[in-house]
């Protein structure tokens, strides 16, 4: 299935209830918001998929504050910064594992970007919100 599948999915369920369920089991108990999370992940992946540029993507409808982003700094909760939280919170619901090695990709692009385009680093980290920690900034 599609992301956009399982978002007409879990929109199509009858029961709120049902919906219910499923978020909470990545932890969100607001319905609303975790649909919120689900049309973020499948908006940044349509970005992603036709080439887009991530750090200058908006939201066509912003993330609501959850148990994923409890607040946002700036316009976070419209753009990649936000996504990248929620993709965060719900892969660590699932395996830590998981989200330490997309960190670790995460970390390891940036690294090379920054070696390659050093100017670039500011308006990266600005606009996504990701910081490669002090530890592997060298």
């Amino acid at each position: 299935m599609t992301l956009g599948n399982l978002e007409t999915l879990y929109d199509g369920l009858l029961s709120d209830q049902d919906r219910k369920v499923i978020s909470l089991h990545f932890g969100e108990p607001a319905t609303s918001t975790f649909r919120t999370y689900i049309m973020s992940i499948r908006e940044v992946r349509n970005a992603c998929a036709h080439g887009n540029v991530l750090f200058g993507l908006t939201l066509s409808k912003g993330i609501r504050a959850g148990a994923a982003c409890s607040s946002f700094s700036g316009n976070s909760q419209q753009n990649f910064s936000g996504t990248l939280r929620v993709i965060d919170y719900l892969l660590r619901r699932i395996s830590i594992n998981r989200a330490n090695d997309m960190w670790n990709e995460i970390y390891a692009a940036a690294r090379l970007l920054y070696s390659k385009a050093p100017s670039l680093k500011t308006l990266i980290e600005t606009q996504t919100g990701i910081v490669l920690p002090v530890s592997l900034s060298k």
